[in-house]
């Protein structure tokens, strides 16, 4: 398993012995992660997302007003 932090993210990535790769998202606000829909993959092989938490989308809407 590895494990990355980054912006108040922790990422762990670990792969089973069949190959398949389960990635896992927390954040230290410890509010919900959640998948914001966005496709945002640079060509047709890759797999990308974009990922916000709750508190973070809390915060945005707050600061638009």
């Amino acid at each position: 398993m590895k494990t990355i932090q980054l912006n108040g993210y922790t990422i762990k990535a670990s792969s089973d012995v069949d190959g398949h790769l389960t990635l896992t998202v927390d954040h230290e606000d410890e509010s919900q992660v959640n998948d914001t829909g966005c496709d945002c993959s640079l060509h047709e092989n890759q797999f990308a997302v974009r990922l916000t938490t709750e508190a973070i989308e809390t915060k945005f809407k707050k600061d638009e007003e």
